[in-house]
């Protein structure tokens, strides 16, 4: 054993940043932000889809500027999701967390589980996908070619419902856009995810992919720490997730 298992999630809130009184995601539209972990070193929020993980060229509020906001001390960005994308968003407390956080994620050694909605049906219903990657920064999009950078995830059906399937997804490497363009090229299309290929958007703006875990060996308490987010509270993922059942 390494420690104790800190895990957090539906249900088990650990705090909750204030509700901003301003009225989408804008420059003057602050959503609720709710904090899912938080320790002298790192705190966890859950980010609902459409707002930026980090400042943009839009100059909508972000999760960092929020968790700023609530927070007495220096907030360190670590890592993101992209702003479509829902789930588990993890800040450092201070300079020192941010680049032992980091040096953990480079090396792999943090589990990260997405689900994702995806059109249709999926054959065959679990296996791992290795592909090569390369980003296009003028479109700001990810396409599948063997010239790439080695990218892979592992995927397994967890719920089929009539218009969608529900994915867990495991990634064994962190490439920009990589679940979405990994799926798209198998013609499974994520919800709503009109630039890998959806046929309609989500109201809102979202897309059907949330990061829904991570776990890792806490930096320096050496803890094992398990977070997970709720999925969003619209009515196909709590149908797809109730046939999906418990999911660990």
């Amino acid at each position: 054993m390494r420690g104790d298992i800190h895990r957090v999630g539906p249900g088990r809130l650990y705090s909750q940043l204030p509700i901003l009184p301003i009225a989408l995601y804008t420059r003057d539209v602050v959503p609720a932000l709710d904090t899912i972990y938080r320790d002298r070193w790192l705190i966890a929020v859950n980010k609902p889809a459409g707002l930026p993980a980090q400042p943009d060229r839009s100059g909508d509020r972000s999760a960092l500027s929020l968790v700023c906001d609530a927070t007495t001390t220096t907030v360190h960005p670590v890592h993101r999701i992209d702003r479509p994308v829902s789930g588990v968003l993890v800040f450092a407390l201070d300079a020192r967390t941010a680049g032992a956080f980091g040096t953990l994620l480079a090396d792999g050694n943090a589990e990260r589980t997405y689900l994702a909605l995806v059109s249709g049906p999926v054959e065959p219903s679990s296996g791992a996908l290795c592909d090569g990657i390369e980003h296009d920064r003028l479109t700001n999009r990810s396409r599948i070619s063997p010239a790439g950078e080695r990218a892979e995830l592992d995927y397994r059906v967890i719920a089929d419902g009539d218009r969608y399937t529900l994915l867990r997804v495991t990634l064994r490497t962190g490439r920009h856009h990589q679940i979405r363009a990994q799926l798209a090229d198998r013609g499974w299309h994520i919800r709503g995810d009109l630039k890998y290929g959806a046929r309609r958007s989500q109201p809102g703006g979202g897309i059907g992919l949330h990061a829904y875990r991570i776990a890792f060996d806490h930096p320096w308490t050496n803890a094992r720490v398990e977070v997970v987010a709720e999925p969003p509270d619209a009515p196909v993922w709590r149908s797809l997730c109730a046939i999906a059942g418990p999911m660990g």
